[in-house]
């Protein structure tokens, strides 16, 4: 069992490098328009149950689409954040699918939340973005 937690683990490094790798290089290019992702307000907590079935509603395609959530979003998006106004009292938060074969972020949304619950809080910590599996 340690063996697969060890490649589980090795896995989800690569796939979150690699989708640090492809925010930090189109960083400055305009390839993502933050301004045109969904946007929503949740006026209340959001579940990490509700992240989960947004995600398994997309049907992904295991091994080529990689779900991830993103916090801080000016320290990832930089310049192209600058368009998203936080709502004052309200959490930011990024659901987002990246295609590694194309390089594009296929699916997309931000919701500002009043707050998150407990087992989001725990998945995020203190990280910008955490890839799902």
């Amino acid at each position: 069992m340690k063996m697969n937690t060890g490649l589980f683990a090795a896995i989800a490094a690569i796939a979150a490098g690699s989708i640090f790798y492809f925010l930090k290089k189109n960083r400055k290019e305009s390839v993502i328009d933050l301004s045109s992702v969904a946007q929503e307000t949740v006026d209340s907590v959001l579940q990490f149950d509700d992240v989960v079935g947004w995600f398994k509603g997309l049907n992904l395609k295991e091994g080529e689409e990689m779900p991830f959530i993103a916090q801080s979003l000016d320290s990832l998006f930089g310049k192209r954040a600058e368009g998203i106004k936080a709502k004052e009292g309200y959490k930011t938060i990024l659901l987002g699918v990246y295609t590694e074969r194309t390089e594009v972020l296929s699916h997309s949304k931000i919701l500002f939340v009043k707050d998150i619950d407990s087992q989001l809080k725990e998945t995020l910590g203190k990280e910008k973005f955490v890839v799902l599996s």
